[in-house]
């Protein structure tokens, strides 16, 4: 067992808050809120418009997430006199390239030039998988790389330019085994497009800075970032890099991908569980986004919580100067040598397919995704994977939290000036009042480049979520179970029925019991629900299901009749010619039988 020989022992963490506000000054606001609340870096989300990724700004409406940060005023606005870089670290995802905005972001803040250190750069690749096409040539991407490299190194050497972004993989459904080998190979075509353009390797792994994502697999993601140092260091070093060169600088995020909309304060144990592993992993800077983030604009008291689970980490636990204490355990030594051998073999199949863009292209790492993703769904919708508060153990009496929702978009109109193309011409365009939406249509030319088929942005629980959504617009979906017998004979039928509708934001009525199929019969009538589940023992099964089916269907044929538990192979046709409207069992699909329920729902309601 060895520690970590990549990660620096005196390495000491920071707590980088993401701000995401429309305008300038709530960008400002939100930046004082959060460094006079302890954070001592911050990590600002541009918007569609700022990356250059969206080119309508003057003219759309579209609500838009993001900071519109477009000029050096805006700059000037959100940053001047609120936040010092020569003291706190910042993190930027400029969008396909760091060019134009590294420029802009140098010219209006003058501290920039002495940051301590961050990420402030293109993450090309996943935008490429997340819009599925490139704004011009690749070619003339890496030269923008190459060139915000050199204006960079020679005028704020700390800021890393070019970023290996694992967020677009893991939004979209990755294992945490293909997002590293994504992650890797990216810097693999980076390193081999700088060095091509002329960059010593040792300069240009210094530019890159690794974008990793937190998911709620604690050992896992503990491994995973470790691996990632190590991978990072094993394909720098085969490039050229010095020993120095081969630290990797890692920016670790809390995941979307596993946040729920319902239950939402269970987000706070996952965001706690992902922050640690980050810690433990050796992340350089961490990203705890607020509970609230699926539900809206996040507000002051979810932001006050994130910001408190970092100093918490940081102050009260002691963490924050963390050596690689997980290199003196072997169960996580052993998973990280797997860990990184498993991403390393992945990551040699991108190489064979021609490198990753080509990988890309041909849709290889889309496609593991993709099937990932399918077999996390299908687990999920018949409950072998269990999300507290949305598949089990759901509060169908919750009241759902309300959150402002995503502003519209602030408008700034091209002022239609002319402007060079070369870096001081932009520099000085800037310097003019010129803005991004003058500067990315003029860069971005016909030729687009490649495509690819887009990794799409797929909450894992967002699925049962329209499920109680559509149970509101019903007006809710009432549920009796009829339990009949003894508790030893019902009892766990009854339980996994209250589970399983509950999921769907149904009420049920768990509260009677009944003796016979008579009394079930007339509880059932007297109640009028939507929907009547039958629970007993199996064995009792063929004497009573038929009784009740018919007593009810006699008077009210609209109540739909589910029986809980898998009946025997000689009875299902029987029960169902009856009217059995539907059966649940263990390995029912639990989406799908909560949505036919409410589509006959609807139908009869109509």
């Amino acid at each position: 067992m060895t520690s970590n020989p990549y990660l620096k022992p005196d390495r000491k963490w920071r707590t980088a808050p993401q701000i995401s506000a429309p305008t300038p000054s709530e960008v400002r606001a939100l930046i004082q809120e959060e460094l006079a609340g302890g954070a001592n870096a911050i990590s600002l989300h541009l918007s569609t418009f700022a990356r250059g990724i969206d080119n309508k700004c003057a003219t759309c409406k579209r609500p838009c997430e993001g900071s519109h940060i477009l000029d050096i005023e805006d700059v000037r606005e959100a940053l001047g006199g609120v936040i010092n870089f020569e003291n706190s670290g910042i993190y930027i995802n400029t969008g396909y390239s760091s060019y134009p905005f590294v420029y802009l972001l140098y010219e209006g803040k003058s501290c920039f030039a002495k940051a301590v250190g961050g990420h402030v750069g293109g993450a090309l690749f996943a935008s490429f998988t997340e819009y599925s096409s490139l704004p011009r040539p690749i070619s003339a991407l890496y030269d923008e790389m190459a060139e915000a490299l050199i204006f960079m190194q020679q005028n704020s050497p700390n800021i890393r330019t070019v970023i290996a972004d694992s967020y677009a993989y893991v939004d979209g459904g990755a294992d945490s085994i293909t997002e590293i080998a994504c992650v890797i190979a990216e810097v693999s075509e980076y390193m081999r497009a700088l060095t091509a353009r002329g960059i010593d390797p040792s300069s240009a792994s210094k530019s890159i800075g690794l974008s990793i994502s937190l998911g709620g697999d604690f050992f896992t993601e503990i491994a995973k970032i470790r691996a990632a140092r190590i991978l990072f260091a094993r394909i720098t070093k085969s490039f050229g890099a010095s020993d120095e060169a081969q630290n990797a600088s890692i920016h670790a995020k809390t995941s979307k991908f596993n946040k729920s909309k319902y239950d939402p304060y269970t987000n706070i144990l996952r965001l706690s569980v992902e922050s640690l592993s980050g810690v433990l992993g050796g992340a350089d800077a961490i990203t705890i986004l607020p509970f609230d983030t699926p539900i809206g604009k996040a507000d002051a008291l979810s932001r006050r919580t994130s910001r408190s689970q970092a100093l918490m980490l940081a102050e009260e636990l002691g963490l924050n100067s963390m050596p690689d204490s997980p290199g003196s355990f072997y169960y996580l030594e052993k998973l990280t040598e797997e860990f990184a051998e498993k991403a390393f073999n992945k990551f040699n199949d991108y190489e064979n397919a021609g490198g990753f863009y080509e990988a890309l292209k041909k849709g290889m790492p889309q496609e593991e995704i993709a099937k990932n993703l399918a077999e996390m769904k299908e687990k999920l919708n018949t409950r072998q994977l269990c999300v507290i508060g949305t598949n089990i153990y759901a509060n169908a009496c919750e009241e759902p939290l309300i959150r402002e929702p995503v502003s519209a978009n602030p408008t700034k109109a091209p002022t239609g000036k002319d402007f060079d193309l070369s870096v001081e011409g932009i520099r000085e365009a800037f310097k003019a009042g010129l803005t991004t939406v003058d500067i990315y249509p003029k860069i971005t030319g016909l030729d687009h480049g490649g495509k690819c088929t887009p990794i799409r942005t797929a909450r894992l629980t967002k699925d049962f979520e329209s499920i109680r959504e559509k149970t509101a617009a019903l007006n809710g979906v009432s549920v009796l179970l009829l339990k009949i017998g003894l508790p030893g004979q019902y009892k766990a039928h009854a339980d996994f029925s209250k589970s399983f509708f509950e999921a769907g934001g149904f009420t049920v009525n768990s509260e009677q019991t009944f003796s016979c199929a008579k009394e079930a019969v007339e509880g059932a009538l007297k109640e009028s629900p939507d929907i009547c589940v039958i629970c007993s023992s199996d064995d009792i099964y063929p004497e009573l299901v038929p009784d009740i089916i018919g007593g009810i269907k006699a008077e009210n044929t609209e109540i739909q009749i589910i029986l809980a538990g898998t009946p025997a192979s000689g009875h299902k046709n029987t029960y169902s010619e009856a009217g059995l409207t539907d059966f649940i069992h263990i390995h029912s699909n639990c989406l799908e039988a909560l949505q036919n329920i409410q589509k006959r729902i609807i139908r009869d309601k109509r």
